[in-house]
């Protein structure tokens, strides 16, 4: 399941949550007609939280709500906290560049 969200900014953000809960956060912007850079957010998030990112839990061995609502709230708070330049439009600490 993935959900995709767009804003002023250019910057698309795609949020994938497959079974057994592997998630992703991949953004992406125009950078010339007909193509979109795409960029995996959890390397950066990881690099400046101080402790291990939700995006690299345990998986979970059968469905579990509460647990999914966890992560997914815990991922929100991450990306704001720790990708809110890049999802500004600023991609230059993705290309390494800090």
């Amino acid at each position: 399941m993935w959900i995709v969200f767009n804003n002023g900014a250019g910057v698309e953000l795609t949020v994938d949550f497959e079974w057994g809960g592997l998630l992703s956060l991949v953004v992406s912007k125009a950078s010339w007609p007909g193509f979109r850079e795409r960029h995996n957010l959890g390397p950066l998030i990881s690099s400046r939280s101080a402790r291990t990112s939700a995006l690299y839990h345990s998986p979970f061995m059968a469905y579990d709500r509460d647990q999914v609502v966890s992560v997914l709230d815990a991922a929100a708070k991450e990306l704001l906290t720790f990708a809110a330049d890049v999802l500004g439009g600023d991609f230059s600490a993705l290309h390494g560049r800090q």
